[in-house]
């Protein structure tokens, strides 16, 4: 996923790679039964990373999922392995 580094304006940025989206989502999928596109799986695994800062304990994290994984169905995203 683009897009890591500090902006100029001091919002962080984490760096998710796909691979690591790919995880999120079958582990949502097996967990939930939710389907999470790319985009969704990279922000929450952002904030899951984003919550185990030891200065965020006890707090809640908020994540917009910004889509499925409805288009993702016939793509190596959810191939079986």
């Amino acid at each position: 996923m683009a897009g890591c580094g500090d902006s100029e304006n001091g919002v962080k940025k984490i760096n998710v790679c796909t691979e690591e989206a790919y995880e999120t989502a079958h582990e949502v999928l097996r967990a939930e039964r939710l389907f999470l596109g790319t985009s969704a799986a990279a922000a929450l695994h952002a904030a899951v990373q984003v919550g185990r800062r030891p200065e965020n304990q006890g707090k809640n994290i908020v994540v917009i999922v910004p889509d499925n994984g409805m288009k993702y169905l016939s793509t190596s995203m959810y191939r079986q392995k």
